[in-house]
C-alpha cells in the first residue's frame, strides 16, 4: 500500500458497517506489517486505537501477531492502548501465541500489569 492509497475522508464498507478509509487503511497496513504505509496513516489521523469490526483486533493487536517490533514501538508512542481483542486475548497472550521475538517479548512482557489492572 503506498501513501497515494490513504484516504482521510471516504467511508466504507466492513462488516456491513460504515468505516473510515484511513482506519481501514490503518488496520490493513497493520496486518501486512507494511510499517511506512502504518505512519502514513496515523499522519493521516487514523485512530491508533480503532478495532476492526469484525474481531475487535487493533492495529497493536497485529503488530504483534506479525512480529513487528518497530511497529509495535511505534503504535504504543502513538496512543496505542492495551486491551483485549473480540475474543478476549490480550496482546501478551498474542505475542506468546506467535512465539515473538526476544526483543519484541521483553516489551509486550511488561502489558501483563495494565492486563491485571483492567480486568480488576
Amino acid at each position: 500500500m503506498s501513501e497515494e492509497e490513504v484516504e482521510t475522508e471516504k467511508d466504507i464498507m466492513i462488516a456491513g458497517e460504515p468505516f473510515s478509509s484511513v482506519n481501514a487503511a490503518l488496520l490493513d497496513a497493520a496486518y501486512n506489517g507494511d510499517f511506512k504505509a502504518v505512519k502514513t496513516a496515523i499522519k493521516n489521523h487514523a485512530d491508533v486505537n480503532v478495532k476492526h469490526p469484525e474481531n475487535a483486533m487493533t492495529a497493536l493487536h497485529l503488530a504483534i501477531v506479525q512480529n513487528q517490533f518497530e511497529m509495535t514501538q511505534f503504535l504504543l508512542e502513538n496512543g496505542a492502548e492495551i486491551c483485549a481483542d473480540g475474543f478476549g486475548r490480550w496482546p501478551r497472550s498474542l505475542a506468546a501465541h506467535g512465539r515473538v521475538s526476544a526483543e519484541l517479548w521483553d516489551i509486550v512482557e511488561a502489558f501483563d500489569e495494565h492486563e491485571e489492572d483492567e480486568s480488576s
